[in-house]
């Protein structure tokens, strides 16, 4: 209920530290263009995460803009419009 008001979590935060699942810490945020392109080329298991994104996006990104519902809360956590 507090999403209305305030916002949602996506809203708030601008970068996260994280660990993946092989143990490797990472950090997601902003990028350029060029820094996307040297994690897409990365051949880490964040990069890895980059290229299934990038590879969500290019195979299903018609369909996601199409077919997600239009909905101001995504309690699923799953933000596909925020992919594209």
């Amino acid at each position: 209920a507090r999403s209305v008001v305030y916002g949602m979590t996506g809203d708030h935060v601008r970068r996260l530290r994280t660990v993946l699942s092989d143990g490797t810490p990472a950090e997601f945020g902003p990028l350029s263009a060029v820094e996307h392109q040297r994690k897409l080329e990365a051949r880490t298991r964040e990069g890895d995460a980059y290229r299934a994104a990038a590879g969500a996006v290019s195979d299903c990104g018609d369909e996601i803009g199409r077919r997600f519902p239009r909905i101001l809360r995504r309690v699923s956590g799953y933000n596909l419009p925020g992919l594209l």
